[in-house]
């Protein structure tokens, strides 16, 4: 929520996410990787919107507070394109699927004591990615 990015502009006007020191992306709260947070609360239970909040995330408190019919299109657009589950399932399989097993033991060598490497994580990262999609399209939804 309020890691893991920095914003970019090649000419000053149109401005962009760029990713940045992915040590706590898809749910990992410990710099070691051992730690997972929830990825979602209880949808039930969503009083104040926390990714949306101005404590949370400056940025997205703006966006959302300010043009936020626009941000909630977008958001369905994505969400039914690009990042939908079943678009970033195929694409991060598709994306493991070409690192060799070569590649993958040169990485263990050189850091044998990575935690959350192998196939239990991938699967691992996409059920985050599943319970974060649930959470946050509430949220989105209650805006």
């Amino acid at each position: 929520i309020n890691h893991n990015y920095n914003l970019a502009t090649y000419d000053g006007v149109k401005w962009m996410f760029s990713a940045f020191d992915m040590d706590n992306t898809f749910g990992i709260e410990d710099l070691n990787g051992w730690v997972f947070e929830k990825p979602y609360e209880d949808p039930s239970q969503l009083g104040p919107i926390l990714p949306f909040s101005r404590e949370e995330n400056r940025l997205l408190y703006i966006i959302s507070k300010y043009d936020k019919e626009a941000f909630k299109a977008r958001y369905t657009y994505l969400r039914n394109t690009v990042m939908s589950e079943s678009n970033i399932y195929t694409h991060f399989y598709n994306f493991v699927a070409v690192v060799s097993k070569r590649v993958f033991n040169e990485e263990y060598n050189i850091w044998p004591t990575t935690p959350r490497s192998g196939a239990q994580y991938v699967d691992a990262i996409l059920n985050y990615y599943r319970l974060r999609c649930i959470y946050m399209d509430q949220a989105v939804a209650n805006l």
